[in-house]
């Protein structure tokens, strides 16, 4: 997923260069150069990007499931009390 995002940014980043500098007439080699060079160094960013995104992602899930623990312990917790007064009330 990170490497996804990464290259899918990376690769904007090289055709805009690219557009740009055909544009501006510059010559091939210096053209080809400047996208190569804008796509590893947008690659870079958005792995960076990436892993930050992903890291808050799992963040978040982490604390719906420790929400949801949290909850079935106390359902549970709910169910032993009754079950505990049910039993007390048996003669």
């Amino acid at each position: 997923m990170i490497k996804m995002i990464a290259i899918s940014i990376g690769m904007i980043a090289m055709v805009i260069v690219a557009v740009a500098g055909y544009l501006s007439n510059v010559s091939f080699n210096s053209l080809i150069g400047r996208a190569i060079f804008s796509f590893f160094i947008f690659y870079l960013i958005g792995t960076v990007f990436g892993l930050i995104v992903l890291r808050n992602i799992l963040a978040v899930l982490e604390r719906r499931k420790i929400a949801d623990l949290d909850n079935e312990r106390k359902s549970l917790e709910e169910k032993i009390k009754q079950k505990q007064s049910e039993i007390e009330s048996r003669p």
